[in-house]
């Protein structure tokens, strides 16, 4: 397939597929960049030009696009939107590692891993420019010398949400290709890039529980994007139709207020955005519930998943084989179960990233 070199991410490296029809992001050690390089010396000078603050040498990712991709695809919000999609992939699958193990994780906790660089090669491949709201340059790409962003650390990309990022490929394909895209792809493709600016890191540097405060508000709108398709004007109610038809394994105690823990978690992430947003005086224990080790934006990136889960309908069944007579009927078994088991997986780690969560819930008598 021809591609066609479009922004770099110089933060990350990546290890994994992103691939769909007309889009991908690759790492700079993958075939069809190595390809691209060769013949393109503009192109292997400009990514050879990263290197991170200290003077060393980084492998930035790059975001190619079919070459005969329609003209669509390569709107600045496809763009954007193929980048989100990896990053929503990414950073909550990372995020629940976190929360589960109470450890780091080597895998990007922020979106900033995938921010796009300003400066690229022009369509011509013969200079370079950059376009952004603050400024519109040229400039000659052997002067290049390319900065990663010192507030994060450059870093591989391993594993992602392998069933959200085939699912958000493919409404990616779907919304951007179409004359006129469905109501629920465009607030999909609205919502994720609202969800990537509240995985960013939430400060440098002289940070304050404002900082983390905003993130959560970020986080509310991304649900509430989600929870506006099919109704007027949204409320929590919304959201929680969407997550109450998400039930986690836990068994939930009928006389619960909320339908699941999920719409109680929902709330009081809604309940802190109010209080940053409309500048109320008493925000403590709103942030950071009393024994929890982690703030709220880091559980409502991993319950955003829990509300993707619904409203992608991101579910898989069991479908045996018929015949049993068959003579690979045993192997035709075996290789259901381990799709199966291997699929849900991916849900279980958010579930059980919550579920830390929920002694703390029942102390707040939820």
């Amino acid at each position: 397939m021809p591609w066609t070199p479009i922004i770099a991410l110089p933060n990350i490296d990546i290890k994994c597929a992103v691939q769909s029809t007309n889009g991908a992001i690759m790492g700079y050690h993958d075939e069809p960049v190595a390809a691209l390089c060769a013949e393109n010396a503009n192109l292997q000078i400009f990514l050879n030009g990263f290197k991170d603050a200290f003077g060393q040498e980084l492998a930035p990712s790059l975001l190619l696009l079919n070459s005969d991709a329609p003209q669509s695809f390569r709107r600045s919000h496809a763009i954007s939107g193929l980048r989100d999609a990896l990053c929503a992939s990414a950073v909550p699958y990372a995020i629940a590692w976190v929360l589960k193990h109470q450890s780091t994780s080597l895998d990007p906790l922020f979106s900033n891993s995938f921010a796009f660089y300003p400066w690229t090669l022009d369509r011509l491949s013969e200079g370079m420019h950059a376009s952004t709201p603050a400024m519109l340059a040229v400039h000659d790409v052997n002067e290049f010398a390319g900065q990663a962003n010192p507030e994060i650390l450059y870093r591989p990309l391993q594993w992602v949400d392998e069933p959200l990022l085939g699912k958000l490929l493919e409404r990616w394909e779907a919304c951007f290709s179409a004359q006129e895209p469905a109501e629920e792809d465009i607030a999909l493709f609205r919502s994720l890039n609202m969800a990537y600016h509240a995985m960013q890191t939430p400060f440098t540097t002289a940070g304050t529980e404002y900082d983390a405060g905003r993130l959560v508000a970020l986080w509310i709108s991304a649900f509430e994007i989600i929870g506006h398709v099919g109704v007027g004007d949204v409320s929590s109610r919304d959201v929680n139709r969407i997550l109450s038809g998400n039930r986690p394994h836990t068994e939930w105690v009928q006389t619960h207020r909320c339908a699941t823990f999920y719409n109680w978690l929902y709330l009081r992430i809604a309940r802190v955005r109010n209080a940053y947003l409309h500048g109320n005086p008493q925000l403590e224990n709103l942030l950071i519930l009393p024994g929890a080790h982690y703030d709220l934006s880091k559980y409502a990136a991993v319950l955003y998943r829990m509300l993707l889960t619904q409203f992608l309908g991101l579910h898989h069944e069991l479908v045996f084989p018929i015949d049993k007579s068959a003579a690979d009927y045993a192997e035709q078994f075996a290789k259901v179960c381990s799709k199966h088991i291997e699929f849900t997986d991916f849900q279980d780690r958010y579930e059980e990233a919550l579920d830390t969560l929920l002694s703390v819930a029942n102390a707040l008598g939820w």
